[in-house]
Order: C-alpha cells, then sequence, then structure tokens
C-alpha cells in the first residue's frame, strides 16, 4: 500500500484515516480496502469480498495490489518525468 500511495498521493489521507480506526484483528476488512486503492474492476474486487475464509482472500487482495504496482511501474516507465 505504501508503494500505491506514492504513485497516488490522494489515498494518503484515506489510509491515515482508516488506520485511527483499525481493528488490527480484522484482516478480511484490510484487505477489502486494500482494494479499493486499485483500478481493479468490479467484480475483481468482488471476488475479495467474497471470499470468507482471511487467508484466500488477503491473497486476492495482494495479488490485486502487486497488479497496480505493475501497472503503475509500467506507466512511469512508459512517461518519464520532465
Amino acid at each position: 500500500m505504501r508503494e500505491i500511495i506514492k504513485h497516488n498521493p490522494l489515498f494518503s489521507e484515506e489510509i491515515k484515516m482508516f488506520l485511527t480506526r483499525a481493528d488490527w484483528d480484522d484482516l478480511g476488512r484490510l484487505a477489502d480496502f486494500s482494494v479499493t486503492m486499485t483500478s481493479s474492476t468490479r467484480s475483481e474486487m468482488q471476488e475479495v469480498l467474497e471470499c470468507l475464509y482471511v487467508k484466500p482472500r488477503l491473497e486476492k487482495a495482494l495479488f490485486l495490489l502487486r497488479k497496480e504496482l505493475s501497472i503503475n511501474q509500467l506507466k512511469r516507465k512508459n512517461n518519464p518525468p520532465d
């Protein structure tokens, strides 16, 4: 999530609010929140929400976060800053 914030600082305020209210025993909620920071499709996000067990839910969220990082890296590579 830190890497995604570097590419989209709009999320930093949302993350601060989430972290102040977070229940660290609810890892499923962390997974749900993390995928909102991606450009994933509704169906991809829905797959995360539909996972009843925490481990596969976190794995799917991590997959989407990594996918978002890859997209950001490609954008940077193809559009270097001036």
